[in-house]
């Protein structure tokens, strides 16, 4: 069962503030992904780990020089673990952390993704959003973000392979809600369009929205 380790008795309140940490965190990255492009390290052939650890340092620069300075930090691979049953759970690739408390973060999933073939839409989705739905990562949060390298240069038709890849992988699998399906969405980044879906957490009722970018490598 995934208990709420959202770490405040008010649950309306610690929704309010990931949203506005979300949309911050999600126009940094948008504005440090041109520089990391263009970094040597950065190709369509690069393994998705060296694309993120050059993201990650770019979207640090980025913070850094935003006058006044977002009050999170930004790290790289930090353990999604439940202190208190000394559960190691995994290794967040971009780690938004707001607060003193170690449950209070935002978990953001980095994938390369192409058009080619369902491969890599498979890995987003199994390897990706699933880590949200067992609650490897944010259980019983409001929100969580999932990245999408498009290496194949078509970002149309990697956004569609994901769609309908999440729609035909079994609900154990993504906790997809169907009925509110993918949704568009140009309130996160501005001039960008990015995507939100809703997935039932393991073992309760708790829903976690996922909001997707994609940037081309």
């Amino acid at each position: 069962m995934i208990a709420n380790y959202f770490g405040d008795p008010n649950p309306r309140l610690q929704s309010r503030i990931q949203q506005g940490h979300l949309r911050t965190a999600l126009r940094i990255l948008h504005n440090a992904w041109p520089a990391t492009i263009v970094d040597s390290r950065v190709s369509t052939t690069a393994h998705e780990d060296d694309i993120t650890n050059v993201l990650r340092r770019e979207m640090v620069r980025v913070k850094k020089a935003m006058k006044p300075q977002p009050r999170f930090r930004i790290e790289r691979e930090s353990q999604s673990d439940i202190v208190d049953d000394d559960t190691p759970l995994g290794l967040i690739d971009i780690q938004i952390g707001y607060a003193f408390d170690e449950v209070l973060y935002i978990a953001i999933e980095c994938k390369r993704i192409s058009s080619a073939d369902n491969t890599l839409a498979r890995k987003y989705v199994r390897e990706g959003i699933n880590r949200f739905v067992t609650g490897k990562y944010s259980g019983g949060h409001a929100l969580g973000g999932m990245v999408g390298y498009v290496v194949c240069g078509n970002r149309t038709a990697c956004i569609t392979r994901i769609q309908q890849q999440l729609a035909k992988e079994s609900e154990t699998i993504t906790g997809y809600e169907t009925v509110s399906g993918w949704v568009e969405s140009m309130s996160w980044v501005p001039k960008e369009m990015l995507y939100e879906s809703r997935h039932r957490q393991a073992g309760g009722s708790h829903v976690i929205v996922l909001v997707h970018s994609f940037l081309t490598a």
